[in-house]
């Protein structure tokens, strides 16, 4: 836990995390992926694999204290289908900083459940996210700004080449980040239940 001064700062985010055995699929396909530009991207390792609802950055311990305790005060909706498939990039693929793999189905009750992290964060006294949510697992991000190998590039707009992955969303998960030289760690601060 880093300090600011002599407050407790915590770095974190609400997510969406896919069951172990998606996340064993999808590692197994990405790895035909990771061949084509081993060195031009970083790789999001199989335990960082999630689909973020509110990036809530850093701020007070106190803060994500908070969080925690609203998302549990909250009624969750129901559980539902998430289904990911096909692939993209932020900005574009022609210079992408991230590579995503995107939301086919359960995108608009991940809206909901963004929206209601929004609601969470704002009530623990997290600033307004004025970005609007954009359903997505991120798989790769560049490591410097540049073109994207083109042989990355044209199995990225074969959308055909990113299988479908579906699972049962039961849960959302409040994560800590600690960002070291070998990549973010995670540890998860709570987890809401979605209703049977």
């Amino acid at each position: 836990m880093e300090t600011e001064g002599k407050v407790k700062v915590v770095r974190t985010f609400v997510c969406v995390v896919p069951p172990s055995k998606i996340v064993t699929e999808m590692e197994r396909f990405l790895a035909d992926l990771r061949v084509l530009a081993p060195r031009e991207f970083k790789w999001v390792g199989r335990e960082q694999f999630h689909l973020t609802l509110r990036f809530l950055g850093e701020a007070p311990a106190s803060m994500a204290t908070a969080m925690d305790r609203d998302l549990r005060s909250l009624e969750m909706p129901p559980a539902f289908e998430i289904e990911i498939a096909g692939a993209g990039a932020f900005p574009d693929l022609s210079r992408p900083r991230v590579l995503w793999v995107g939301v086919t189905k359960g995108g608009g009750e991940l809206a909901n459940l963004a929206a209601l992290a929004e609601e969470a964060a704002v009530a623990a006294g997290y600033e307004r996210e004025p970005k609007k949510f954009k359903a997505h697992l991120t798989f790769a991000r560049a490591r410097a700004e540049g073109t994207i190998p083109q042989r990355l590039q044209e199995a990225l707009a074969n959308a055909a080449k990113i299988p479908p992955f579906s699972w049962c969303c039961e849960s959302l998960v409040l994560m800590r980040s600690e960002l070291t030289p070998k990549g973010p760690i995670y540890t998860r601060l709570g987890e809401y239940v979605l209703r049977a």
